[in-house]
């Protein structure tokens, strides 16, 4: 019988797939989930810093479909934590805002993600962050790549 050949897709697939659903399952009060709480993250992030962001900025952050993005985005504004507001210059163009509760949220699945990091970091040596920032970088680049070859 012939040996299985490694499977570095389908590793990551599933390693991913593990991560959300436990991560996923840490969320507060069921109010979102670990990617929603990311997208309210990085909104919050930059609206701190006196910018605000639109769809097309979490498209290219996440780099996601922009269906996704409106779906999520629905679902924070359904929830309360976030408002849309028309740009001054091109009503088309909608701000993300988050509100006092999406930052209540926020702060409590910050909470959450940092202690998740520092127990995952914890399992390696910082070489090996490294190279493991390295490889996953080199995957990222090779795909895009790939991506920008097909037809």
């Amino acid at each position: 019988m012939k040996e299985k050949e490694y499977e570095i897709a389908r590793d990551l697939f599933v390693t991913s797939h593990i991560l959300h659903r436990y991560l996923d399952g840490q969320m507060p009060c069921d109010a979102v989930t670990g990617a929603q709480g990311r997208m309210l993250g990085f909104v919050i992030c930059h609206y701190q810093q006196g910018h605000k962001l639109c769809q097309k900025d979490i498209e290219a952050e996440f780099q996601i479909r922009g269906s996704s993005v409106t779906s999520c985005i629905k679902l924070l504004e359904q929830r309360g934590l976030i408002t849309r507001e028309s740009a001054t210059k091109d009503a088309r163009v909608k701000y993300i805002i988050p509100t006092d509760l999406g930052f209540q949220v926020h702060h409590q699945v910050r909470q959450i993600i940092t202690t998740f990091e520092k127990n995952m970091l914890s399992l390696f040596s910082e070489p090996e962050r490294e190279l493991f920032q390295r490889m996953l970088e080199r995957l990222r680049q090779q795909v895009k790549q790939n991506e920008e070859e097909q037809p």
